[in-house]
This record gives structure tokens, sequence and C-alpha cells, in this order.
């Protein structure tokens, strides 16, 4: 079976304290098998340190292509920005508690 990858963004937009996942929940999708990757310093602001997300298995990238490539889910706070949103034809994407910006 392949291994789908989660991508966690580092979140861009001034004042944005909160990440979208947590290294707990980092070690809740590694048991069932998802590889994980994180943006270098995107727990920063919620308290989360780099190491944490490396202790629960993620795997820490700097960057937001080297985080982005090859992912199948991304998981961001605040809705992307368009530097922030790319895909491939036909690909889709929703916000968590903003419609505003779920695009199909």
């Amino acid at each position: 079976m392949t291994s789908m990858t989660i991508a966690i963004m580092a979140e861009s937009r001034p004042g944005e304290r909160r990440v979208a996942l947590v290294p707990e929940a980092v070690r809740h999708y590694r048991k069932r098998g998802w590889d994980l990757r994180v943006e270098a310093g995107a727990g920063d602001g919620a308290s989360f340190l780099d190491r944490d997300y490396q202790e629960a298995g993620a795997t820490v990238v700097a960057g937001r292509d080297a985080v982005l490539e090859g992912a199948g889910v991304v998981l961001k706070v605040q809705p992307p920005t368009r530097d922030e949103v790319r895909g491939p034809p036909g690909s889709g994407g929703t916000g968590h508690g903003d419609a505003s910006w779920t695009r199909f």
C-alpha cells in the first residue's frame, strides 16, 4: 500500500499563531501509516518546536516548495494566499470553517 503525504504549512498571515496540526495529532496519523511533512517553523507561534514534530514522526523541511512536493493533503489554519495555491488541473481545496475559499 502506498502512503499518502500530509503537508503542514507554516501560516503566513500576520498575527496568526495557530498551527494546523499539533505533534500529538502527527503521532495519530503516523500510527495509521500516513507520511507527514511539516514546514520548518510551522509550530513556532503555538509553542511547538520543529523537534517536537520530528519526535512525533514527521519530517521537517525548509520552504513551501519542499513541504508541498508530492503532498496529497495540505493543512493550514488560514486560507492560502494566491502564491500558496497551486495544484494540478482538477485538484480541489477546502477550508475548515471558512467556505469562502472552497474551490473545485
